[in-house]
């Protein structure tokens, strides 16, 4: 789901005195089967390689699909559609993986950040429904997420808003997913009732990634469209109070947040979105604050060591590892 399982990569010094840790930052697809945890990576059912390409060029044969490749040779830097193997790996879930790693020169406390995108697909007994997914693990990893996870004011509504609403998140993933699958006439059983159900189940043109306020196009009102995907993830039917007790008086801010049966429960998390994401929040927010720790006591002992280019640098990024803390780190996660 869009977006966020968070692991700790590791923290440690390389060769070019660079220390460096990552947030894992994770896509799923919807679920249509029963939550499975971890990657689990299995072997191509025939020639992996083979068996990529044939799918993505059936996305690619697609109006939708074929700009969206474009849009992710682009992001990726890759010459050839074909390249796009190189983020693939078979698994028995489909979902998107981002590590984002930042590194900091120990000389100077010059940070470099970098991220490295997996895309792994399940592969389904129906060879449309392994396209579609990839059509939507594509959306996740070729349009990054609008936040930093290191950033002291990001709050779990931010989070949650944004992997549901915002650019590349699960409503315009799903879109784009029911897009493909309707130019391509390879909807069925699960998935043509669901895109029915928004009105994507034609295969007229239309721009699928694009802000909700700009998103009036030659197929429709896509701002219509797509509040309509966005309303459905925000269905957490039982889950509605379990979210009120965690959130408190914030909930209200969920401002599409009803308590009617979920219908898109995520294929790992096995709950709906807004429960997941805020799963995801708190696992993030539990990394982002033992980095910081981490990376304060590294800081301190080079200022005293006076292994920092300037103390003024080291005393600036003091401040803000401070802010970080206080704000989401000492009393429990910010809300």
């Amino acid at each position: 789901m869009h977006r966020y399982r968070i692991e700790l990569k590791g923290f440690k010094a390389s060769r070019k005195t660079l220390s460096r840790w990552g947030l894992l930052l994770t896509a799923w697809v919807l679920a249509t089967i029963p939550p499975v945890m971890g990657n689990e990576v299995t072997t191509a059912p025939q020639s992996g390689a083979h068996e990529f390409q044939k799918i993505l060029k059936l996305v690619g044969s697609s109006p939708t699909g074929a700009w969206l490749i474009e849009q992710a040779k682009v992001k990726f830097a890759l010459p050839e559609a074909s390249d796009l193997d190189r983020l693939f790996v078979w698994s028995r879930v489909s979902k998107t993986d981002a590590v984002l790693t930042r590194q900091f020169d120990q000389q100077t406390g010059e940070e470099v950040r970098t991220r490295e995108v997996v895309i792994y697909l399940r592969h389904h007994d129906r060879f449309e429904d392994t396209v579609l997914d990839l059509a939507h693990e594509l959306t996740h990893a070729t349009f990054s997420p609008s936040w930093d996870p290191y950033d002291p004011d990001l709050d779990v509504i931010t989070y949650v808003k944004n992997g549901i609403e915002g650019l590349g998140g699960e409503a315009d993933a799903l879109m784009t997913e029911c897009q493909v699958g309707a130019e391509l006439k390879i909807l069925d059983g699960v998935s043509k009732t669901r895109c029915t159900r928004y009105g994507l189940a034609d295969s007229r043109p239309r721009r699928m990634i694009a802000s909700v306020s700009a998103s009036i196009s030659e197929g429709g009102d896509l701002s219509a469209i797509k509040q309509r995907v966005v309303n459905e993830f925000y269905q957490v039917g039982s889950e509605f109070g379990r979210l009120g007790r965690l959130l408190g008086p914030r909930v209200s801010e969920l401002t599409h947040l009803t308590k009617q049966p979920s219908e898109l429960i995520s294929s790992t998390g096995g709950a709906s979105y807004p429960l997941s994401l805020y799963s995801e929040y708190e696992e993030l927010n539990r990394i982002a604050c033992v980095n910081t720790k981490r990376r304060k006591s590294q800081v301190m002992m080079q200022k005293k060591e006076r292994k920092v280019g300037s103390v003024s640098r080291a005393s600036g990024e003091l401040a803000s590892i401070e802010e970080l803390l206080r704000k989401r780190c000492e009393d429990g996660f910010r809300l």
